[in-house]
């Protein structure tokens, strides 16, 4: 018996029908995670290449693991290097950097203490300040936006600090990218692709959200 062409595709796709389900089952999900602050004021997305960095338990101002989240220049401090104020740490791994003059990147989010009025929020890391304040909106949150730069002993240090005063209190968004000088490494060392990371940490940054 001969069947009609259309009877034939029509057959086929009921075939292929259980084949497309299941692709759309175990399609991957995105590779991403989330961080909720402890009090629930806040949040933001992270890929999951990146370094959750978290306190070492047997010493506080200590940041683990320390190969992404302690290099020479600490990149999970407040711009006033005051660890303790630090909430949350996203880092970039260390290990996709090798044989590069990359020595540590981090976002990170702080709570710093003293900067209890709008006044002092908006001054959080005048000292090493080398751009002028700017305003920008976060998730439809307005804050005061610096570039810093900071070098040490053969060491550079790259920023950008994003400060609100928000309820009552101040929130200071962190991004350090750190760099070895030439000379540093008995190694040559090539360039890493600063902007890279920096796109890729600003991208933490930008999915900032308050919740309350």
């Amino acid at each position: 018996m001969v069947f009609p062409m259309r009877w034939i595709v029509l057959a086929g796709l009921l075939l292929c029908a259980p084949c497309v389900l299941v692709a759309q089952t175990y399609r991957p999900q995105s590779a991403k995670s989330t961080y909720v602050s402890p009090d629930e004021t806040f949040r933001f997305d992270y890929r999951n290449s990146l370094v959750q960095c978290r306190r070492s338990p047997d010493q506080s101002d200590w940041w683990i693991p320390a190969e992404s989240c302690e290099p020479y220049i600490p990149v999970c401090l407040s711009a006033s290097g005051d660890s303790e104020s630090t909430v949350a740490c996203i880092a970039y791994p260390s290990s996709d950097m090798k044989g590069t003059n990359f020595e540590g990147a981090a976002f990170s989010v702080s709570e710093p203490k003293g900067a209890n009025t709008e006044p002092k929020c908006r001054s959080v890391g005048e000292d090493s300040r080398t751009a002028p304040i700017t305003t920008q909106t976060v998730n439809g949150v307005k804050f005061s936006v610096t570039k810093t730069v900071g070098v040490a002993t053969g060491h550079g240090e790259n920023g950008l600090i994003y400060a609100t005063f928000y309820q009552g209190k101040c929130y200071e968004l962190d991004i350090t990218i750190t760099s070895a000088g030439a000379g540093y490494s008995d190694q040559p060392l090539k360039p890493f692709d600063f902007e890279n990371v920096q796109r890729t940490l600003k991208m933490v940054l930008d999915s900032f959200k308050f919740l309350k």
